[in-house]
């Protein structure tokens, strides 16, 4: 939520009662959702000085940038963090073409590390195209082919979600939780493997990772871009 500062909207008791439910908001929510813009001399709401904010009264383009780098933290749906109670999850995922087959795959990678966590634990989802499914990959769009991703992830979701999926990891040797053919549509089929392992500090228990959780949360927020891009067209 982009709030721009200035004496009119200041005095304007609609803009305070937006900016009131944008603040409550990022409260519930626990990251930063509010991002004022100051474009003319006005008194700041003693609620949003503590705030970093975007001056655009002096130089309109650093201004600029630093909107762009602040919304880019929540508009990048290739990368993000999951936070939770006493750990978070970064994530992240590509996809590439492999030079001699020429067939394409794509890849998910979860690290999961906390401050008082003295280990971190790394896992890993590769789903390789068959050459059906290549051909059809390599003539897309970039729009069109997060489309296509976001179906691939969905038919192994469907088949390792019921099955509440798991890795438990008892030492620090890689552990591979799935390897199976997921079949697509006529002769299309992606071949999937899902590993994991831990690193750092070895506390001597085990650990379990729950794997069938860690896609779920990617195919939503994989099905979040797909939308936003529909949109547009």
């Amino acid at each position: 939520m982009l709030v721009v500062l200035s004496k009119n909207s200041i005095a304007s008791e609609w803009c305070k009662k937006e900016l009131n439910a944008g603040l409550i908001r990022e409260l519930d929510e626990k990251k930063v959702l509010v991002i004022p813009c100051v474009i003319d001399d006005c008194e700041i709401p003693l609620f949003l000085r503590e705030k970093l904010y975007a001056d655009f009264r002096k130089d309109r383009s650093q201004a600029f940038s630093q909107v762009h780098d602040a919304l880019l933290r929540i508009a990048n749906f290739q990368q993000g963090r999951i936070e939770a109670e006493d750990f978070h999850t970064d994530w992240s995922y590509d996809w590439g073409q492999n030079v001699l087959s020429g067939r394409w795959h794509f890849e998910w990678t979860f690290v999961d590390h906390g401050a008082d966590m003295p280990y971190c634990i790394l896992t890993q989802c590769r789903i390789v195209c068959n050459e059906a499914a290549s051909e059809i990959f390599q003539q897309l769009d970039e729009d069109a082919r997060q489309d296509y991703i976001h179906r691939a992830l969905g038919a192994l979701v469907k088949i390792i979600g019921p099955k509440q999926l798991k890795i438990q990891l008892t030492d620090a040797f890689l552990k591979v939780g799935f390897f199976d053919t997921v079949k697509g549509f006529g002769e299309e089929e992606w071949l999937a493997e899902i590993t994991g392992r831990r690193m750092g500090i070895d506390i001597g228990k085990d650990t379990l990772i729950h794997v069938d959780q860690m896609l779920e949360r990617a195919l939503s927020s994989l099905g979040a871009k797909v939308q936003e891009l529909k949109k547009k067209r």
